[in-house]
C-alpha cells in the first residue's frame, strides 16, 4: 500500500460517505459531523469490510491514522476514541508517541522476581522512557479511586521493569537517563497526578508529550 498521501486520501474517502455525493445531502455542524464519522466507522467495524480494497478498519495502525487524521480536521479526540475498543485505543495513543519523535514498545512483557508484567507502551525520547498504562474505561463511578489504584501498581511495574534482565538487555545501548510511570485515560477524570505519577486523558496526551519535562514527574534513575 502506498501510504504517501494516506491522510488525505483516507479523509477523502470517508467525506465522500459522509456527504454523499449521489444525494447532494451536505453537513455542516461539526457535532453532526462527528456523530456521523462515529456511526460510519461502527458500521465499517461490525461489516468487517475492506473499502476500496485498501482501507481495512480492523488495521490497528490504519484506523489509528485515520483516527489522527480527523483529529487535525478538528474533531474530538474522546468522541472519535469512543468507538475503538482497548487495543485500537492503545495504538492510537502509540502513535501519537510515534508523532511526538518517540520511539515506542508496545505490549513489552518481562518477568523480574519470578513474575510476569506487562507495560502497554514504552516510549523513549532523548534519555528519557515513559512508561504508560492505558485505560479505555467508560465513564462509570468509583474510577477515580481505581486509577489512583492502577498508578500505584503502574510505579510497582516501573520499579521492577528497572531491574529485570531484560529491560538492560533492549536498552543497554542507548543512554536512559530515567524511567517515568504514566497513565493514559479516555476521559478527564480530573486527577492530574497520584505520587508524582501522571494521570492524562487522551485529548491532552499530544502536549504533555511535547513538554513532560516541565512537570514534577516520578522519576526512577538508570
Amino acid at each position: 500500500m502506498d501510504e504517501t498521501n494516506l491522510p488525505s486520501k483516507v479523509w477523502k474517502f470517508i467525506s465522500r460517505n459522509l456527504i454523499g455525493e449521489n444525494s447532494g445531502r451536505i453537513i455542516l455542524n461539526k457535532k453532526i459531523i462527528e456523530e456521523e464519522i462515529i456511526r460510519f466507522i461502527n458500521r465499517s467495524l461490525e461489516r468487517d469490510e475492506e473499502w476500496e480494497g485498501w482501507i481495512d478498519l480492523k488495521d490497528k495502525e490504519l484506523l489509528s491514522k485515520i483516527i489522527i487524521n480527523l483529529i487535525e480536521e478538528n474533531l474530538s479526540i474522546e468522541c472519535l476514541s469512543e468507538v475503538l475498543n482497548w487495543v485500537q485505543f492503545e495504538y492510537l495513543c502509540a502513535r501519537i508517541f510515534e508523532l511526538n519523535e518517540f520511539d515506542y514498545k508496545i505490549h513489552y512483557c518481562f518477568r523480574e522476581g519470578g513474575k510476569r508484567f506487562e507495560i502497554d507502551i514504552l516510549g523513549y525520547r532523548s534519555g528519557v522512557i515513559l512508561a504508560a498504562d492505558v485505560k479505555h474505561w467508560s465513564a462509570r463511578q468509583g474510577k477515580r479511586k481505581r486509577l489512583i489504584e492502577y498508578a500505584e501498581k503502574q510505579d510497582f511495574r516501573v520499579k521492577a521493569l528497572i531491574q529485570s534482565l531484560k529491560f538492560k538487555e533492549d536498552y543497554i545501548q542507548l543512554p536512559v537517563k530515567h524511567v517515568t510511570p504514566l497513565i493514559i485515560t479516555l476521559y478527564d477524570e480530573n486527577i492530574e497526578f497520584h505520587n508524582g505519577v501522571p494521570i492524562i486523558p487522551v485529548y491532552k496526551l499530544n502536549n504533555f508529550l511535547n513538554g513532560f519535562e516541565l512537570y514534577d514527574l516520578k522519576t526512577y534513575h538508570i
